[in-house]
């Protein structure tokens, strides 16, 4: 059995948005509408810290090609308009959907309305019914007036709408887009089986995404999240899957987050009693310090790097009870390296190693 996967290397990706143009190129979407995103290839950028210490990353999205796909199973057209082709490819079928917008409001990645929904973007997307598919071509008004085209004459004298668009043919899906029908992203399955990438890797200009099977170790996308700590989106407004979070199972990944540390634990480190545990979340940077107090007292914790200077104060002095204590972390602006959690409670001192990569 075969699944088709992108991984996104997050380090290599710059921003530029060549995997939307290249999207849009072959595969003939339209321009952003008020309520509705038509980009199969989109992005997600997320703001981390406070003003003035701020910055922010920014996330190729698209279809995920889930594994548990919501999509299909709860569409209600006869025959299905979604299904799973041999390769794992969430696919489209034109003809058979019925436009409900049924598949829309059970992915977690999408919205019937992009703005009243405050997200980026939605991954599947209605062509309303009676509604022009590019309707910017419709416009019969010139640039610059008598000194242009109009967009009219540019698609009439090209003979293809849009005019720079791509004709291509697949026996479930059209190279122009329908109206009435609800579509997305099909990771260019019309390339793919053809033995080629889809556009968005082909034209990357940084190398940043990959696609292969993931079900083959042998491919340079099982290679990649063999070698990588890796994480998925859960949602379309910037959460991500907790690590034993399955959601839909995703098949995008996103490896090398730079904006995002990953937290992790040497569990050899951890004291023998128990008393003192640390456990990452690496989806949101941060990793929470679990303690056992056995007598009451003033406690400190503190974050130290392997030099033995203490990059950051917890709890300072605070007087506290007998019982079981957790304070979160938050790692976003440590360094990659070794740092050790010390606790200490009057005379009780407890350690542990904490690791943080990128």
């Amino acid at each position: 059995m075969a699944q088709k996967a992108m991984v996104i290397d997050l380090n290599k990706c710059v921003g530029c948005g060549t995997c939307g143009f290249a999207c849009k190129a072959e595969n003939n979407t339209q321009n952003t509408s008020y309520d509705r995103s038509y980009n199969w290839a989109s992005f997600l950028t997320l703001t981390h810290g406070k003003f003035p210490n701020t910055k922010y990353s920014n996330y190729p999205v698209l279809c995920n090609h889930c594994s548990d796909a919501p999509c299909i199973e709860n569409c209600p057209a006869t025959p299905k308009a979604l299904y799973k082709t041999a390769d794992g490819i969430t696919m489209t079928i034109n003809d058979n959907c019925i436009g409900c917008q049924t598949c829309v409001g059970v992915c977690p990645y999408s919205a019937v309305d992009i703005k009243q929904d405050e997200v980026q973007y939605s991954v599947v997307n209605l062509n309303p019914t009676g509604e022009k598919t590019h309707p910017f071509w419709d416009d019969s008004t010139p640039f610059i007036a008598d000194g242009t085209s109009n967009p009219t004459e540019v698609h009439t004298k090209a003979g293809f709408l849009p005019p720079y668009g791509n004709d291509y043919t697949h026996k479930d899906y059209r190279a122009v887009r329908k109206a009435g029908v609800v579509e997305k992203c099909i990771f260019c399955d019309h390339r793919v089986s053809n033995g080629d990438d889809p556009n968005c890797v082909d034209r990357c200009p940084s190398g940043a995404r990959t696609f292969g099977d993931k079900d083959d170790p042998g491919s340079e996308v099982s290679k990649l999240l063999a070698m990588y700590q890796y994480r998925s989106l859960k949602s379309n407004n910037g959460e991500f899957l907790g690590k034993l979070e399955a959601g839909t199972e995703p098949n995008v990944y996103y490896i090398r987050d730079t904006s995002n540390p990953t937290v992790s634990v040497e569990e050899s480190e951890i004291v023998a009693d128990n008393s003192l545990k640390i456990y990452p979340n690496p989806a949101v940077s941060l990793f929470t310090i679990e303690t056992v107090i056995n007598k009451a007292g003033s406690l400190n914790v503190s974050i130290y790097n392997i030099q033995g200077k203490e990059v950051r104060k917890v709890v300072s002095n605070k007087f506290i009870f007998i019982g079981k204590h957790s304070f979160k972390v938050n790692a976003s602006d440590l360094k990659p390296g070794t740092y050790i959690c010390r606790v200490q409670c009057g005379r009780d001192i407890k350690s542990s190693n904490v690791i943080i990569t990128k």
